[in-house]
């Protein structure tokens, strides 16, 4: 089974495209929400490969689905403190991009994850099953807690569980600092 997650309109052409060039069952999300588009005509997705969307040092950004626009967001504003982060779109989860995972790591020593689903047994658990094996760095895991999930608007949603650029951008600062207290 392949799994996909795709971040912008074009990343999800792309997917449907891909998974009708292979033979095997194939599960990609496809979401109503509204985001700002990535991708250009020229984007390619290729199964088990990521996207470098930002190069940095301080601390790595993954994300998939929606929340890659989210994570652009929070990038800029760990910027703005001075903060460098790398932001790496991974939009094939199954299977995912183990190299590019593990070397974006091991630059920056902490991560956050960000999806747009329960982060028990899925994306956010996918990566750090990777990180674990190869690279243990502390991560915050940013998503939807394994519990009766309210009903609302979108918005209104990411703002209770804590799945807006600023909670990310929190996180991150958070985990940077728990990175810098195990080196100390």
């Amino acid at each position: 089974m392949y799994v996909a997650d795709p971040g912008t309109n074009e990343d999800l052409r792309q997917i449907m495209h891909a998974s009708m060039q292979r033979i095997g069952p194939t599960y990609f999300r496809v979401t109503r929400y509204t985001v700002p588009e990535v991708f250009d005509s020229s984007h390619q997705f290729e199964w088990g490969k990521g996207q470098l969307i930002r190069s940095g040092s301080d601390i790595t950004l993954f994300s998939t689905g929606v929340m890659l626009s989210k994570m652009m967001i929070a990038a800029e504003i760990l910027k703005k403190d001075g903060i460098d982060a790398e932001l790496i779109h991974l939009a094939s989860i199954k299977p995912i991009d183990r190299k590019m995972i593990i070397g974006s790591v091991q630059k920056t020593g902490c991560a956050v994850t960000a999806e747009n689903a329960s982060y028990y047994g899925g994306f956010g658990d996918a990566v750090l099953e990777v990180i674990a094996e190869e690279n243990p760095v502390p991560v915050r895991k940013i998503g939807v807690p394994d519990k009766f999930i309210e009903s609302g608007g979108i918005e209104e949603l990411f703002h209770y569980y804590g799945m807006q650029p600023e909670h990310i951008a929190k996180a991150g600062k958070d985990i940077i600092r728990k990175r810098d207290e195990l080196h100390s």
